[in-house]
């Protein structure tokens, strides 16, 4: 009896030992399928299955030291529910959330550990890894540009990006920024959470891009912190694009003509330009920079050969004026009206000589006159008039013969005297005179003159002209 009794004790403590030996708990996990970036969180979701003979209470927390401030890598972990009563031979679930570090280097897988204890039995538990693969803050929000391969510079440019966010954070006025190596752009979009959103921007090349490669970048920024990047390739083509503008303003005697040529293409071009101009205008025509002066069949060109690199402007000035040469004629023709007035307006004495013939003899008839052109009165004057030695006879005074008839060994010297010459008036004086008969060739007669005290009774002297007669015609 004893024995029968002992046998069943064995054989329970041997079954009791196995069902305690084999007791335990199964943990498995499942991954949210979002993607986990730094600063982001992700949910994993925990199976535990009671694998125990009776019923127990459960419990899961991190692994100590797993989280900020020990750790580098995790800011927060949440565990819902901390705690829950499992059956023997069921399972229940647990959501665990990790958040984490904004700093984190990215493109590397991170795992941390989870401890699921019986609260019963601090022996029966398990330590199970939740791994994750950290990918660039950069594709939090993937963009994905649709743009023409090919684009030609100096135009605006149209394409539409399609974003998608792959977490399930809503993001509000995001800085977004378009740029090429020559050009930047900021805009702002808002984006929620798993959302895919297509909007249309634009950008504008200078015309002075080079042709060549360019890259186009795309970037979403929440403050300082990167959220999307996307870079894709463009092909600037070759274009050529001469602006031509000219302006002209005219004045009083003068012209000004303004030539601008502006390259807004993307490559270097030589250019020339041709002003044309006329038979006289060129003499009074400057330009700068200073052009060439050319001539051909076609006429006569102030000729400029420019070199454009790609955004540059060249700018010629062209002035006609023809203000010094009217002023030259002005002054010119001032000058002889002057010497004109100047001269019909003051007392003047001119002298004539003709040839004539009585019977057999040639005389020369010399003719005096006098015109008192001024506005006043000229009182006490003398009229001299001299013939050189040549003179072999002089006679016929005409009206008025000299008061003075002097001789000497250079000529005769005939001296009038006028008590006054009134203002307007005029007096005509003449003589015959016989040359010699041995003369032949040029016979110059020296001029005459009007005697008369001026202001201050200085001495005022007003000669005639000089004659010459030819005695061989």
């Amino acid at each position: 009896m004893i024995k029968k009794e002992a046998f069943f004790l064995v054989i329970a403590i041997i079954l009791l030992s196995g069902n305690v030996l084999g007791a335990g708990l199964e943990v498995t996990s499942q991954r949210d399928d979002s993607r986990v970036f730094p600063g982001s969180e992700t949910l994993f979701k925990i199976t535990v299955k009671n694998d125990q003979i009776r019923e127990d209470f459960v419990r899961i927390d991190p692994e100590p030291f797993s989280v900020k401030p020990f750790s580098d890598i995790i800011d927060e972990i949440k565990i819902s529910p901390r705690s829950i009563n499992i059956p023997s031979g069921e399972e229940r679930n647990f959501d665990v959330i990790v958040k984490y570090s904004g700093s984190i280097t990215p493109e590397k897988t991170y795992t941390i550990k989870i401890i699921v204890k019986s609260v019963l039995n601090e022996e029966v538990r398990a330590i199970h890894p939740l791994a994750s693969f950290i990918m660039s803050s950069g594709d939090i929000i993937s963009m994905k540009p649709f743009i023409k391969d090919e684009v030609i510079p100096g135009k605006e440019i149209f394409f539409d990006v399609e974003f998608k966010n792959n977490v399930k954070e809503d993001f509000n006025d995001l800085n977004f920024f378009i740029s090429t190596s020559r050009f930047n752009k900021e805009e702002k979009i808002s984006i929620k959470g798993k959302e895919v959103l297509t909007k249309i921007f634009s950008f504008f090349l200078e015309p002075e891009t080079p042709a060549g490669r360019e890259i186009l970048t795309l970037r979403l920024m929440k403050g300082n912190s990167l959220k999307g990047e996307r870079q894709t390739g463009l092909e600037v083509r070759l274009h050529q694009d001469i602006i031509e503008k000219e302006n002209r303003e005219s004045g009083f005697l003068s012209t000004k003509v303004t030539i601008i040529k502006q390259n807004n293409g993307n490559v270097d071009v030589k250019k020339t330009v041709k002003y044309p101009l006329g038979i006289i205008n060129q003499y009074f025509t400057d330009s700068t920079p200073e052009g060439n002066y050319k001539k051909d069949e076609t006429g006569r060109y102030l000729v400029w050969d420019l070199n454009l690199g790609a955004g540059q402007e060249s700018e010629i000035n062209i002035e006609i004026d023809y203000t010094s040469m009217f002023f030259a004629l002005t002054s010119a023709l001032f000058l002889l009206g002057l010497i004109y007035f100047v001269k019909n307006r003051t007392l003047r004495i001119k002298k004539t000589v003709y040839k004539i013939k009585e019977g057999d003899k040639d005389l020369l008839k010399i003719i005096l006159n006098i015109q008192n052109n001024s506005s006043k009165n000229i009182k006490n004057m003398k009229v001299v008039e001299i013939l050189p030695s040549l003179v072999k006879h002089y006679s016929d005074f005409g009206t008025l013969k000299p008061d003075k008839i002097m001789q000497g060994s250079a000529g005769v010297k005939f001296v009038w005297d006028f008590d006054e010459l009134y203002a307007g008036e005029e007096r005509v004086l003449s003589y015959k005179a016989e040359l010699k008969t041995d003369l032949y060739g040029k016979v110059r007669l020296p001029a005459a003159s009007i005697q008369y005290a001026g202001k201050e009774n200085k001495l005022v002297i007003r000669r005639s002209n000089m004659k010459t007669i030819d005695l061989r015609r």
